[in-house]
């Protein structure tokens, strides 16, 4: 995996801390007692774009007459005999120009996903997703396991009881019995969705590959038998994916 190339987000912070500095600069008075802040922060979401916002705020007497020409969005609150002008934007910034397959589908604005139409064995689904340049799915958070269940529900489901709530995901415990790994060999604790059902995995002794259930809409994690068919998701890591 190439190295997050960070020159160009960097480099509009610094261009918009001049533009503010500089526009302000031109309207002081000597000798005003003035205040002056800007906020920058960056980081990069998982479709691979750099976010970087800035947040400026300047505080000076009530009736002091100013002028910024900057396309912002400006507030203003008063008190004490202060007036407080408060600007705010984002740039968003994209230095990747490596895209998924077209039948992947941004959702959350964070996540690729694709729900092939078929129920296959855990090891048929690995190989499928790194047939696109993906992967098996695999649950980082709360609020993502939310979101697969959002997706899931409004995809079509499969004909019988297969489908209905189960999906691979890219965890397993075949080179090792009871020590659970992704498919790029970190521990399973290290996925930030640590979450079984039952607060273990059931028959972990002859089950080795691992599934997401929203079976009675309960969140979490199970094993069972690795020729088992059914459903599963491929994620697409913009972040994993070479650029050109």
């Amino acid at each position: 995996m190439a190295a997050p190339h960070r020159s160009l987000p960097l480099y509009c912070a610094v261009l918009l801390t001049m533009i503010f500095c500089n526009s302000y600069a031109l309207a002081e008075k000597c000798g005003l007692n003035t205040e002056f802040n800007i906020i920058v922060t960056s980081r990069r979401n998982r479709t691979g774009h750099w976010i970087t916002s800035f947040e400026a705020e300047k505080t000076e007497p009530t009736r002091t007459s100013k002028e910024i020409s900057i396309n912002v969005t400006q507030s203003t609150s008063s008190c004490h005999g202060l007036e407080t002008y408060k600007l705010t934007s984002t740039a968003t910034v994209s230095n990747h120009v490596f895209r998924p397959p077209s039948d992947y589908e941004l959702v959350d604005e964070q996540y690729y996903y694709k729900l092939p139409h078929v129920a296959v064995s855990w090891h048929d689904a690995r190989t499928t997703c790194e047939k696109d340049g993906a992967h098996l799915l695999i649950i980082n958070s709360e609020d993502e396991a939310l979101t697969v269940k959002r997706y899931r529900d409004r995809k079509p489901k499969l004909s019988g009881d297969v489908g209905i709530h189960d999906t691979w995901v890219g965890i397993s415990d075949e080179e090792k019995e009871g020590e659970f790994k992704t498919i790029f060999g970190q521990p399973f604790a290290s996925t930030g969705y640590p979450k079984w059902q039952g607060g273990s995995p059931q028959d972990g002794t002859s089950f080795n590959c691992v599934y997401f259930s929203t079976w009675k809409g309960y969140l979490g994690l199970a094993v069972r038998d690795c020729k088992k068919l059914q459903p599963f998701i491929c994620e697409f890591d913009v972040l994993l994916s070479p650029s050109s």
